[in-house]
């Protein structure tokens, strides 16, 4: 288990009920990355009865649709949402495409197929760009320019994170009911995927920089007379 319910803790809880263990693990980890304590269920019976206890102190729930037990994952969902309206919740599963039935509209469902790829991508884009154009940076403009082009760059990614909080959630509201639809969101975050490796294109400029600045390649050595001299490789 990710965490024992525990009445000291107060975080806001997000509630995994899944029953294959490698599945649920991955779930678990992805969310122990926010500030949402995570718990961890095997079916919809045990969530039922977290929810019982601490259903006002729930904010995610995501479930299977297939699971063991009297109750489903859509079943669990319909009454989420009929006692505890407040709760974000999500449904996924590897054995369709297609979006339940009698899956309540304020419910997203998610394809198994898709969760997988979508973290990795997520996860190389979010956590792979900053530190590339950082160490771009590093490496090619002059110290003489660094900190104009450090602050220049820090207000630009600022104002950009800042203002897309702002226009992602306009552009959600504008779907309407296929807000709940997985598939609504793969035409932007195919474009914010495009920003993301667009956005590295300016490692060429900084290539530019360097060239015009006079600086020595990466890895080369400037003697007083002002020859480069690149390092010899050890001898075999």
């Amino acid at each position: 288990m990710a965490s024992r319910f525990s009445n000291q803790d107060r975080a806001p809880i997000a509630l995994i009920v899944e029953d294959d263990a490698d599945l649920r693990e991955l779930g678990a980890a992805v969310l122990e990355e926010t500030d949402l304590r995570v718990v961890e269920c095997v079916d919809a019976e045990e969530a039922m009865a977290i929810m019982a206890r601490e259903g006002e102190n729930v904010a995610l729930v995501f479930a299977d649709v297939r699971l063991p037990g009297l109750l489903d994952g859509v079943d669990l969902a319909r009454r989420v949402k009929a006692l505890w309206p407040h709760v974000s919740m999500v449904v996924t599963s590897g054995y369709g495409a297609r979006r339940p039935e009698k899956l309540p509209d304020t419910v997203a469902y998610m394809p198994k197929p898709w969760l997988a790829p979508a973290l990795v991508a997520y996860g190389f884009f979010f956590m792979a760009s900053y530190p590339i154009i950082e160490a771009g940076l590093m490496e090619a403009v002059p110290d003489s320019v660094r900190g104009r082009v450090f602050g220049f760059f820090i207000t630009i990614g600022g104002l950009c994170g800042n203002l897309s909080h702002w226009l992602v959630g306009k552009w959600v509201q504008q779907l309407g009911p296929s807000a709940t639809s997985v598939s609504a969101y793969y035409g932007l975050y195919t474009f914010l995927g495009c920003l993301v490796l667009l956005s590295t294109m300016g490692l060429v400029g900084l290539n530019a920089i360097r060239r015009r600045e006079g600086l020595s390649p990466a890895g080369a050595t400037a003697t007083a007379a002002g020859v480069v001299v690149k390092p010899s490789a050890p001898p075999a």
